[in-house]
């Protein structure tokens, strides 16, 4: 939504300063741009490191608001303070099968929040005694 539109200068920012960087590893000290390519450098710099912590903020906020929309059962996933850390799934076997669960760690929280997945992964069937190789073609 807005917050992603919100964050795309900002990254168009760290894009200008990663250009000013290499023009000005490439223009030598004698060149007639070379001391307004490390003026605008400067400028953008600064303004990289003043937004970098509040960039992150948002990436954040839009992170957690991602997963709150995929997560019905939260709904107080979204709190000012929180970060969201790592999302992962893993297999859970249980007497139905294989069960994919998604796990994610938040930073004030424990433990891992555990949710299951609509798919459910059946376990092989055991072969009967002396049943040998029963393989469809």
């Amino acid at each position: 939504p807005l917050n992603i539109f919100l964050l795309r200068p900002l990254h168009r920012l760290m894009h200008y300063k990663q250009i000013m960087e290499r023009l000005c590893k490439h223009y030598p000290p004698n060149h007639g741009d070379f001391r307004d390519s490390r003026a605008a450098l400067a400028e953008i710099s600064e303004m990289v490191a003043q937004l970098h912590s509040s960039m992150l903020k948002m990436e954040n906020f839009q992170k957690l608001h991602e997963l709150k929309k995929d997560l019905i059962t939260m709904d107080n996933l979204v709190t000012p303070g929180r970060e969201f850390i790592r999302l992962g799934s893993l297999s859970k076997l249980s007497g139905k099968g294989l069960q994919q669960r998604m796990f994610f760690l938040v930073s004030d929280r424990n433990c891992l929040e555990c949710v299951q997945l609509n798919t459910i992964v059946p376990r092989m069937p055991r072969e009967k005694e002396g049943g040998g190789n029963s393989q469809k073609q």
